[in-house]
C-alpha cells in the first residue's frame, strides 16, 4: 500500500511538473555591426515537428517565449542573414544570452532586392506583421491569414498570440464585435488587411480615467488598406452533401470612412459555429466526440445515467441541463456590428448576435456476454437527448466629449440564453430469453439565463497636466431560473419509480461607484490619486 501511495504520489509530482512552463530568453546581434537585431523570427519546435512557440525579437534584440520542460528545436531566421538552429533542452528558467546572426552571402549572391516587405516591425509595446510578407489562399479570411503570423496559434478553438489568449480584435483601432476575436477575423477578408498589430490593450476604465490599473487585455489591430476604407465587400458560400448535410453563409462589409456596417449569417448542420456565444447556464457542450454516458439497468444495481446524478431539490444551475456531447448540431446563427461618429462629439460602436442551436443525439448499446459468469446474457440500451439552445448577446460602447477636457463613456452590454432539453435512456437485461433488470428514466430541463450589466463613466481633466476627476457608475444583473423533471423506473428484484420536480431561481443585483481625484505633485512627471469605492 505505501508503495501504490508513493508511486501516486512520484506520478502526480512529475504530472505537475509537466504542465508548468519556464521562460526562456535571450538577445540577438547582427554580427558585422554588433547592433540589436529587431524583427527577427524565433520557433520552438518539437521532435515531431510541433510548432510550440513563436514569437519576434523586440527594438532591443530581446525575445522571450515559454515551453514546457523537454527537448526542443530552436530556429532563428531573418530575411539575408544565415538561419540558426541548435538544440534546446529546457529543465528550468533559462538566459540563453547573446546570439550573433551573420549575413547569408551565398543566398544573396547575384540577387539584387530592390524592396522586400519586413515580417514584423516593432514599435514601443506594439509588433506589427506586414500582410505582404504573408501569402493566402484567393477568398481566404483573415483569420488565415493571422495563423501564418509567427507567435499566432489557435488552441482549442481559441486565438492565442505570443502565448496569450487573444480577448479583443480592434479595425483601424475601434471595437470590432466586441469581445469576440473569431468573429471578427472571420469576417474580413485577408485582402483588406494592410498589417496586423499585437500590443496589451489597457482597461476600458484606465483608458477613460488615465489611471492605469494595471490591467492588460492581449488585442489584435487590423490595420485595413487606405483604399478598402470605402466601398463594400463579402461573400457568400453554399454547400452539401451525403445523409443530407448542408452548410451555407455570408457577409457583407460595407464601409463609408466612419461608418462601417458588418451582417453575417450562416446556417448548417455539420457542427460548425463560425463565432462564440456566452454560455451562462453552462449547457452548451463539445459536439467533436461522443462522449459515453454512464449505463443504467445493468446488473442489481440499475445505477443512473451519469446526467441525471446528483438530481435534488435545490441543486445548483449545473444540474439543470441536459448537455449535448456529440450527435448532429443543427446551427442558425447571424450578426450584426456598427460603427460611426455622430457629429464631431459622438462617437459609437455596437454588436448583436443570435445564435440558435439544436442537438440531436441518439446512442444504440447491444452486448452479449460468452465465457463469464453472465454467460448468455444480453444488454440492450436506447440513450437519447435533444437539446435547443438560443443566445442573444448585445454590446455597444459610446462616447460623448462634450469638450475637449470633459467626456462620458456608456458601455451597456446584455446577454440572454434560452435551452430546453430532453434525456431519455430505456436498458434492459436478459439471461436466456428472462428480463432480469430494466431501467427508464427521462429528463426534462427548461432554463433562461439573463446578465445585464450598465458601465457609466465621467472624466474630466484639470488645466494643470495631471489633474483630473473621473466618477464611475456600474450596474450589474445575473439571473438563472427554469425547472427539470425526472421521472425514472426500475425493474430488478423488486420494482421501484421515481417522479420529481424541481425550480432554479438565482440572481445577483449589484450597483457599485467609485470617484477618483488625481493631482500633479511637481513638473517631472510625479503624481498621487485619491480613490473612493462604494
Amino acid at each position: 500500500m505505501k508503495k501504490l501511495i508513493t508511486a501516486l504520489l512520484v506520478l502526480s509530482f512529475h504530472l505537475v511538473n509537466a504542465q508548468t512552463r519556464y521562460p526562456v530568453s535571450g538577445k540577438l546581434k547582427l554580427e558585422s555591426t554588433k547592433e540589436a537585431l529587431v524583427g527577427a523570427t524565433i520557433f520552438v519546435i518539437t521532435p515531431d515537428s510541433n510548432l510550440v512557440a513563436g514569437v519576434v525579437s523586440d527594438s532591443k534584440g530581446n525575445f522571450t517565449f515559454e515551453v514546457a520542460r523537454g527537448v526542443y528545436t530552436l530556429k532563428i531566421s531573418y530575411l539575408g542573414l544565415q538561419p540558426y538552429q541548435e538544440e534546446l533542452r529546457v529543465w528550468r528558467d533559462q538566459y540563453l544570452g547573446t546570439i550573433i546572426l551573420g549575413e547569408n552571402t551565398e543566398r544573396l549572391k547575384g540577387v539584387e532586392v530592390k524592396r522586400k516587405a519586413p515580417q514584423a516591425t516593432v514599435e514601443g509595446d506594439t509588433t506589427s506583421f506586414s500582410s505582404k510578407a504573408y501569402k493566402t489562399n484567393q477568398n481566404a479570411s483573415a483569420e488565415d491569414l493571422v495563423k501564418k503570423m509567427p507567435g499566432m496559434q489557435e488552441v482549442n478553438g481559441e486565438l492565442r498570440a505570443q502565448g496569450e489568449k487573444v480577448q479583443q480584435v480592434l479595425v483601424d483601432g475601434k471595437q470590432f464585435f466586441g469581445q469576440d476575436p473569431k468573429t471578427a477575423l472571420n469576417t474580413l477578408p485577408a485582402e483588406v488587411v494592410d498589417k496586423i498589430q499585437v500590443f496589451d490593450d489597457k482597461s476600458e476604465q484606465s483608458k477613460a480615467s488615465g489611471i492605469d490599473d494595471g490591467t492588460r487585455i492581449k488585442t489584435l489591430n487590423v490595420v485595413t488598406k487606405i483604399n478598402m476604407r470605402n466601398g463594400e465587400f463579402g461573400k457568400v458560400y453554399a454547400g452539401g452533401g451525403t445523409d443530407s448535410r448542408y452548410s451555407a453563409g455570408g457577409n457583407l462589409n460595407m464601409f463609408r470612412g466612419e461608418q462601417r456596417l458588418s451582417i453575417l449569417g450562416q446556417v448548417n448542420n455539420i457542427n460548425q459555429q463560425n463565432f462564440s456565444t456566452e454560455d451562462l447556464l453552462g449547457v452548451v457542450g463539445d459536439n467533436s466526440g461522443r462522449g459515453k454516458r454512464g449505463r443504467g439497468g445493468r446488473g442489481p444495481s440499475g445505477k443512473r445515467p451519469s446526467f441525471l446524478t446528483g438530481f435534488a431539490a435545490g441543486s445548483s444551475a449545473s444540474d439543470f441541463k441536459v448537455t449535448p456531447t456529440g450527435g448532429i448540431t443543427e446551427t442558425i446563427a447571424g450578426g450584426i456590428n456598427y460603427q460611426d461618429e455622430w457629429g464631431k462629439k459622438i462617437d459609437v460602436s455596437s454588436s448583436y448576435f443570435y445564435n440558435n442551436g439544436d442537438n440531436n443525439t441518439t446512442t444504440r448499446t447491444y452486448e452479449n456476454y460468452y465465457l463469464t459468469e453472465q454467460n448468455g446474457q444480453e444488454y440492450n440500451e436506447l440513450d437519447s437527448s435533444l437539446s435547443q439552445n438560443i443566445n442573444h448577446k448585445f454590446n455597444a460602447k459610446l462616447v460623448y466629449k462634450i469638450n475637449p477636457k470633459a467626456s462620458i463613456f456608456y458601455l451597456p452590454s446584455l446577454t440572454v440564453q434560452q435551452n430546453t432539453g430532453n434525456s431519455f435512456i430505456n436498458s434492459t437485461t436478459e439471461n436466456e430469453g428472462a428480463v432480469t433488470n430494466a431501467l427508464e428514466q427521462a429528463l426534462n430541463t427548461d432554463l433562461t439565463g439573463l446578465k445585464s450589466n450598465q458601465n457609466l463613466m465621467f472624466r474630466l481633466n484639470g488645466e494643470k497636466r495631471g489633474r483630473s476627476l473621473f466618477v464611475q457608475a456600474k450596474h450589474s444583473y445575473d439571473n438563472s431560473s427554469g425547472d427539470k423533471f425526472l421521472s425514472s423506473s426500475t425493474f430488478s428484484r423488486d420494482t421501484s419509480s421515481l417522479d420529481q420536480l424541481s425550480f432554479l431561481d438565482e440572481t445577483t443585483n449589484g450597483l457599485t461607484g467609485s470617484v477618483m481625484v488625481s493631482e500633479p505633485l511637481n513638473d517631472k512627471g510625479l503624481g498621487g490619486f485619491l480613490s473612493y469605492d462604494i
